[in-house]
């Protein structure tokens, strides 16, 4: 190359990289693949904003802090890429600071010998909570499969029982008066029935009995069932059944194991001596949640159970409603996940409110007709 153009080259680039500062603040821009720290011998030159926040640095200013005063995860790193002139890689580093333990983190340290014989290192911090979630989500698949091997050898078992339970019952019955009280009974052992039947086919598609229902008819038998447990808890029971048309398309067995698990879980929630709303409403499209507003033309009925119980932490309130996720001491943490997928499968929502102390409300939206949705599920 000519030597002119050398020197063109080189005026260019001292122009475009100008000498650095005896003293610098140099906070990096954001990248997309993770945070970057810069340390240069002892001294930390640069770092993207959210790492510099985490580690304390004051006002994302890394310029003046030493390797010792960083996380001591990342120390023998730097140390290690510095001595060796090689890139160093950490599969999972946790970092302690002043706001906590950060990470996991994938760690590569990045060497570069400067003219000085000091050696400029880059770390790249990329976060692996994306794969343990990954990993979580595939333990809880295992957990969902384990179950339903267990629970197709216990309907075998449960089955067997039914048989000497319910000759027992019928003759029970039959010296018993109480009417309404053996249709109870009867019609309950015909749905466990149904249940074991649903479990030993467990991985078909439970054929669902689709018909109009009037809904305070079946919310109505709900709270039948649950009557004992308000009435031992002195809970005081209030019905506003409001909506003028309660008829929708749906399973009256499915539909009525939703509603009996949000008003167990609301009478649970009060423990004694609280109130229990159930409530009915037609909301307009303006009172709809916003995961409904895309169904145009589409009406739907709202059943609401409110309750004054203990009301749900903030950071409990996204994972209430997955699997083996539970509070209580001796829950299972299946009843609210069961009640979701039941509603979902009617083309309807769940959400929940609630404030820690004052009690929560749970809201199911069923469409008034399936032709509501894009194509019929259940």
């Amino acid at each position: 190359m000519d030597s002119s153009v050398n020197t063109v080259l080189s005026s260019q680039t001292l122009a475009a990289h100008p000498p650095m500062p005896a003293r610098l603040d140099l906070t990096l821009p954001p990248v997309s693949q993770g945070e970057v720290l810069v340390v240069e011998g002892d001294l930390v030159l640069a770092c993207t904003p959210d790492l510099g926040a985490q580690l304390g640095f004051p006002e994302n200013r890394p310029f003046g802090h030493r390797v010792e005063q960083l996380p001591a995860s990342l120390q023998p790193i730097i140390r290690e890429a510095a001595s060796l002139l090689k890139p160093v890689t950490r599969p999972r580093v946790l970092l302690e600071s002043a706001t906590g333990v950060l990470g996991p983190f994938q760690v590569r340290a990045v060497p570069v010998r400067l003219p000085t014989g000091k050696a400029h290192v880059t770390l790249i911090l990329s976060e692996i909570a994306t794969s343990e979630a990954t990993e979580r989500t595939i333990r809880k698949l295992d957990r969902l499969a384990s179950v339903g091997t267990l629970s197709t050898g216990m309907a075998h078992e449960v089955k067997n029982a039914l048989v000497a339970i319910r000759t027992f019952v019928e003759l029970l019955l039959e010296k018993n008066q109480d009417a309404e009280l053996a249709g109870i009974v009867r019609r309950e052992m015909q749905r466990i029935e149904r249940l074991v039947a649903q479990m030993l086919h467990f991985g078909a598609p439970a054929s669902a009995n689709v018909r109009p229902l009037a809904i305070h008819n079946t919310l109505n038998y709900s709270l039948q069932l649950v009557k004992h447990h308000l009435d031992e808890r002195m809970i005081k029971l209030e019905l506003e059944f409001d909506a003028a048309s309660d008829v929708v398309p749906g399973d009256q067995d499915q539909l009525e194991q939703a509603f009996l698990n949000i008003l167990l879980n609301g009478i649970e929630a009060i423990g004694t001596n609280g109130s229990l709303t159930v409530n009915t409403s037609q909301p307009v499209a303006g009172q709809l949640p916003p995961a409904l507003a895309g169904r145009n033309g589409a009406t739907f009925l709202c059943v609401s159970v409110r309750d004054t119980g203990v009301g749900v932490a903030d950071e409990n309130l996204g994972r209430l409603f997955e699997p083996f996720f539970t509070t209580k001491p001796n829950g299972t943490g299946l009843g609210l996940a069961i009640t979701r997928k039941i509603v979902e499968e009617h083309y309807g929502l769940i959400t929940l409110q609630s404030e820690p102390g004052a009690g929560s409300t749970f809201s199911i939206y069923l469409p008034h007709s399936s032709a509501s949705s894009p194509e019929s599920k259940v």
